[in-house]
């Protein structure tokens, strides 16, 4: 009978403590419903990178515990970023998962989400304005930036990403689900 218990605890128990615990430590927006108004809802706009108050960062988000929670790991992702200001906008922006470093002075065609950018709330250092798809055209005749352009599926994932683990549930609520 302790043995049908423990098999059962294993069983049972086990995975529901992981599945409690991925949504108290790890909670997720569901920014998969939200991709299309997200990126519908944006404008192609340039900014340049100022290099005033210059950061670069690669950080990693942790999205869950891994199914094969034996192995003791975490799962997350790399995100690079690098946040500038722009002098014309008097605003922070963000590029999200950058390829090419721009330098100081550099034009960046960029789509940013319309609300994010009339937003009193975004565009400060603390809470810079996601740049996600970005055109560089200095750097368009550069074989190797060609290639390291960012596709459609690209953006849509990483905007996904973006509302899914990085956006707080507050401002997620805020924005997409204020009708709920």
């Amino acid at each position: 009978m302790k043995n049908l218990k423990g098999i059962l605890v294993v069983l049972i128990g086990v995975p529901l403590l992981i599945w409690g615990l991925n949504i108290l430590i790890f909670p997720k927006n569901d920014g998969e419903k939200y991709v299309d108004e997200y990126i519908n809802n944006s404008v192609v706009i340039n900014v340049e990178d100022s290099d005033i108050d210059f950061e670069f960062k690669i950080k990693t988000v942790y999205t869950g515990i891994q199914t094969a929670f034996l192995r003791g790991k975490i799962s997350g992702r790399k995100v690079k970023t690098m946040s500038f200001y722009d002098k014309n906008y008097k605003k922070y922006f963000m590029l999200f998962d950058i390829l090419y470093k721009p330098t100081s002075g550099t034009i960046i065609k960029a789509n940013v989400n319309k609300y994010d950018l009339d937003s009193p709330d975004y565009g400060t250092k603390e809470n810079p304005i996601p740049i996600f798809m970005l055109d560089i055209p200095k750097y368009a005749d550069n074989p190797s930036y060609m290639k390291a352009k960012i596709t459609d599926e690209q953006y849509c994932n990483t905007v996904k990403f973006y509302l899914s683990y990085m956006m707080s549930k507050r401002e997620f609520k805020k924005r997409f689900e204020k009708n709920n």
